[in-house]
């Protein structure tokens, strides 16, 4: 895509707009081919996080994480000033690979072990790290079912020690791990 063409003596913007849902990385290559008082800018949610301008300026790649939500992302051109343009660049701003890729949610844990009552001080459960995860969820319950589970607590590493339990009762203990793209399904259980 180009930016539209920008008549002499004219002080504006030439804008493309589009809505995404979050969370995901945002990647598009861009250039200008302006004088100095000209630029093309990126906005995401009405806030510049990046911009570029000059004149003859080569192709590059813009890429930007976006957090959970919608949002507004406008690419616009802009003259800065009002007055005449001169000189071999065509005024003008391109956008071209414009990618939108969505984070999805994180992989089920794996490698979940629960300590079998050696200790005092509670029950470690502990599980393999999950790219991408940025939390964890432990749950907890007297059967093997996970569908009856109760969630205990919440981690950002990979261990996580059950101090409510009763003396003297088994647990089967579960993980599910978590991003702002949602949660995993349940890990598979252990017992201790």
């Amino acid at each position: 895509m180009r930016s539209g063409t920008m008549l002499d003596f004219y002080f504006g913007d030439s804008i493309l707009e589009t809505k995404i849902d979050g969370p995901g990385t945002l990647s598009f290559d861009w250039k200008t081919d302006s004088n100095s008082i000209s630029e093309l800018a990126c906005l995401v949610d009405r806030v510049q996080v990046a911009e570029t301008c000059g004149a003859g300026t080569s192709w590059s790649t813009c890429s930007l994480s976006v957090t959970s939500g919608t949002h507004v992302v406008r690419w616009t051109y802009h003259r800065k000033d009002f007055g005449y343009f001169s000189g071999s660049a065509s005024d003008r701003g391109f956008l071209d690979n414009v990618k939108w890729t969505v984070e999805s949610a994180p992989s089920i844990p794996t490698g979940v072990g629960a300590t079998d009552g050696s200790s005092t001080n509670g029950t470690t459960i502990s599980w393999s790290s999950v790219n991408g995860a940025t939390k964890y969820y432990v749950y907890r319950h007297t059967s093997n079912s996970s569908s009856s589970a109760t969630s205990i607590g919440s981690t950002s590493s990979t261990s996580y020690t059950d101090t409510t339990g009763t003396a003297g009762t088994s647990y089967y203990y579960w993980v599910k791990a978590y991003n702002d793209s949602g949660y995993s399904g349940f890990s598979a259980a252990d017992s201790g």
